[in-house]
Protein backbone atom coordinates (compact mmCIF):
# COMPACT_ATOMS: atom_id res chain seq x y z
CA UNK A 1 0.00 0.00 0.00
CA UNK A 2 0.98 3.74 -0.66
CA UNK A 3 2.14 5.56 2.49
CA UNK A 4 0.16 7.77 4.37
CA UNK A 5 -2.11 7.76 7.80
CA UNK A 6 -4.36 4.74 7.87
CA UNK A 7 -6.69 3.30 10.63
CA UNK A 8 -5.91 0.25 11.30
CA UNK A 9 -8.43 -1.68 13.46
CA UNK A 10 -12.27 -3.35 12.56
CA UNK A 11 -13.81 -1.11 9.44
CA UNK A 12 -17.68 -1.51 10.30
CA UNK A 13 -16.35 0.81 13.25
CA UNK A 14 -15.29 3.74 10.86
CA UNK A 15 -17.51 3.38 7.50
CA UNK A 16 -20.54 4.93 7.42
CA UNK A 17 -22.16 3.41 3.94
CA UNK A 18 -21.35 -0.02 5.31
CA UNK A 19 -23.57 -1.92 2.90
CA UNK A 20 -22.42 -0.20 -0.03
CA UNK A 21 -18.63 -0.56 1.57
CA UNK A 22 -19.15 -4.37 1.49
CA UNK A 23 -20.02 -4.40 -1.76
CA UNK A 24 -16.88 -3.51 -2.82
CA UNK A 25 -14.59 -6.35 -1.44
CA UNK A 26 -14.21 -9.84 -2.76
CA UNK A 27 -15.06 -11.79 0.40
CA UNK A 28 -14.84 -14.98 -0.64
CA UNK A 29 -10.93 -14.65 -0.38
CA UNK A 30 -9.43 -14.95 2.53
CA UNK A 31 -8.15 -10.77 2.03
CA UNK A 32 -9.26 -8.28 -0.23
CA UNK A 33 -8.36 -5.36 -1.53
CA UNK A 34 -10.81 -2.49 -3.46
CA UNK A 35 -10.73 1.20 -3.98
CA UNK A 36 -13.41 3.40 -1.93
CA UNK A 37 -13.67 6.70 -2.63
CA UNK A 38 -11.06 6.88 -4.73
CA UNK A 39 -8.34 4.73 -2.24
CA UNK A 40 -7.41 1.48 -1.79
CA UNK A 41 -9.17 -0.17 1.39
CA UNK A 42 -7.46 -3.50 2.04
CA UNK A 43 -9.27 -6.05 4.85
CA UNK A 44 -9.13 -9.51 5.96
CA UNK A 45 -11.26 -12.04 8.16
CA UNK A 46 -9.83 -12.52 11.50
CA UNK A 47 -8.89 -16.46 12.94
CA UNK A 48 -12.17 -16.14 15.35
CA UNK A 49 -14.39 -13.62 14.01
CA UNK A 50 -15.64 -10.64 16.17
CA UNK A 51 -13.14 -10.37 19.66
CA UNK A 52 -10.54 -8.40 21.32
CA UNK A 53 -6.81 -8.52 19.58
CA UNK A 54 -3.33 -7.04 20.63
CA UNK A 55 -0.61 -6.39 18.41
CA UNK A 56 3.22 -6.46 19.09
CA UNK A 57 2.92 -2.81 19.50
CA UNK A 58 0.74 -2.95 22.70
CA UNK A 59 -2.70 -1.79 20.50
CA UNK A 60 -5.54 -3.13 21.55
CA UNK A 61 -8.05 -4.07 18.64
CA UNK A 62 -12.09 -4.42 19.07
CA UNK A 63 -13.42 -6.04 16.33
CA UNK A 64 -17.27 -6.60 15.75
CA UNK A 65 -17.57 -7.73 11.95
CA UNK A 66 -15.06 -10.06 11.94
CA UNK A 67 -12.36 -8.24 9.76
CA UNK A 68 -9.57 -5.78 10.67
CA UNK A 69 -8.78 -3.15 7.70
CA UNK A 70 -5.96 -0.71 6.69
CA UNK A 71 -7.80 2.30 5.91
CA UNK A 72 -7.06 5.47 4.77
CA UNK A 73 -7.88 8.23 7.03
CA UNK A 74 -9.23 10.30 4.98
CA UNK A 75 -12.54 7.66 4.45
CA UNK A 76 -12.99 7.21 7.77
CA UNK A 77 -16.30 8.79 9.74
CA UNK A 78 -14.74 9.05 13.11
CA UNK A 79 -11.93 11.67 14.96
CA UNK A 80 -8.32 10.54 15.84
CA UNK A 81 -8.87 10.42 19.45
CA UNK A 82 -12.10 7.82 18.95
CA UNK A 83 -10.22 6.06 16.12
CA UNK A 84 -7.52 5.20 18.40
CA UNK A 85 -10.12 3.54 21.35
CA UNK A 86 -10.97 1.63 18.56
CA UNK A 87 -8.16 0.27 16.59
CA UNK A 88 -5.10 2.43 15.90
CA UNK A 89 -3.96 5.36 13.77
CA UNK A 90 -0.62 4.89 12.07
CA UNK A 91 1.52 6.78 9.65
CA UNK A 92 3.63 4.76 7.08
CA UNK A 93 6.55 6.93 6.09
CA UNK A 94 6.64 4.85 2.69
CA UNK A 95 5.08 2.30 0.90
CA UNK A 96 3.97 -0.98 2.67
CA UNK A 97 3.32 -4.28 2.35
CA UNK A 98 -0.21 -5.88 4.23
CA UNK A 99 -1.01 -9.34 4.54
CA UNK A 100 -2.73 -12.36 6.55
CA UNK A 101 -1.27 -16.15 7.28
CA UNK A 102 -3.02 -18.39 8.78
CA UNK A 103 -4.90 -16.07 11.70
CA UNK A 104 -1.06 -13.20 11.72
CA UNK A 105 -1.77 -10.24 10.09
CA UNK A 106 1.20 -8.70 8.95
CA UNK A 107 0.97 -4.75 8.48
CA UNK A 108 3.57 -2.73 7.04
CA UNK A 109 5.97 -3.51 10.54
CA UNK A 110 3.03 -4.29 12.86
CA UNK A 111 2.01 -7.56 13.84
CA UNK A 112 -1.75 -8.61 14.64
CA UNK A 113 -2.15 -11.94 16.43
CA UNK A 114 -5.77 -13.32 15.74
CA UNK A 115 -5.19 -16.84 16.59
CA UNK A 116 -3.34 -16.84 19.81
CA UNK A 117 -4.52 -14.35 22.01
CA UNK A 118 -8.48 -15.73 22.04
CA UNK A 119 -7.40 -19.48 21.22
CA UNK A 120 -8.50 -20.20 25.08
CA UNK A 121 -11.61 -18.08 24.89
CA UNK A 122 -12.70 -19.89 21.72
CA UNK A 123 -11.58 -23.06 23.34
CA UNK A 124 -13.96 -22.70 26.45
CA UNK A 125 -16.76 -21.38 24.73
CA UNK A 126 -17.11 -24.71 22.35
CA UNK A 127 -16.76 -26.73 25.17
CA UNK A 128 -20.24 -28.81 25.90
CA UNK A 129 -21.42 -28.20 29.52
CA UNK A 130 -21.22 -30.76 31.94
Amino acid sequence: MNNGIFYIGDPYHVIKEWDAFLKLGDFDQEETTFTWKDYSVWMADTAYGDGEYASDKGHTFLVDSGMIGVIPIEVCNKNLSRLNKLGLVWEFDQPFNVGVKNGIFYIGNIVIDTVGLNEEFYFHCNQDED
